[in-house]
């Protein structure tokens, strides 16, 4: 058994570009692609986490990981990235600790952060709006390509080439 969990794991970890349009037309595309932009991603799940970071440098990004939240608050005051991206519900430290330590923090409350979950409760959407995060997205809800446009377009607000 732990062979064939361990052979599923192999076959996961396939090169996860491979299924992603490079350029799909998204107007703010070459701006990342010049001005190379940094993304955390916080998930305690491996998967999850390779098949983000393949869209995401796909796409141009300097990509930092965390398999939690006390990582991610390390990794965040470290690399300060230009956004986050992360899970709620997470071993040790999860999704709250780290907005909660994010919107507290002067060099990091205003980085814009997304949350990616699986749980689609309206208790964690009502807390995580009120910590700080941008949009509050249920994982089976979404493809990697929408969460990267809404990632683009957060950005884009950010830098002010956008306007709400």
């Amino acid at each position: 058994m732990q062979s064939l969990q361990k052979e599923q794991k192999l076959l996961y970890k396939i090169n996860f570009s491979d299924f992603f349009i490079l350029n799909d037309g998204n107007a703010d595309f070459n701006k990342t692609k010049k001005t190379k932009y940094k993304i955390l991603i916080v998930d305690d799940e491996e998967i999850i986490l390779d098949m983000y970071e393949a869209k995401f440098k796909s796409d141009g990004f300097t990509v930092f990981k965390a398999s939690n939240g006390q990582e991610g608050l390390a990794v965040a005051k470290k690399e300060k990235p230009d956004i986050i991206l992360t899970d709620i519900v997470m071993p040790k430290f999860g999704g709250f600790y780290l907005l909660k330590n994010i919107k507290n923090n002067p060099e990091l409350k205003n980085i814009p952060v997304i949350t990616l979950s699986n749980a689609d409760d309206a208790n964690h959407r009502q807390k995580a709006c009120e910590l700080g995060t941008l949009y509050y997205l249920v994982k089976s809800e979404c493809l990697p390509k929408d969460i990267a446009n809404i990632t683009q377009e957060v950005l884009a607000i950010k830098r002010g080439q956008k306007k709400l």
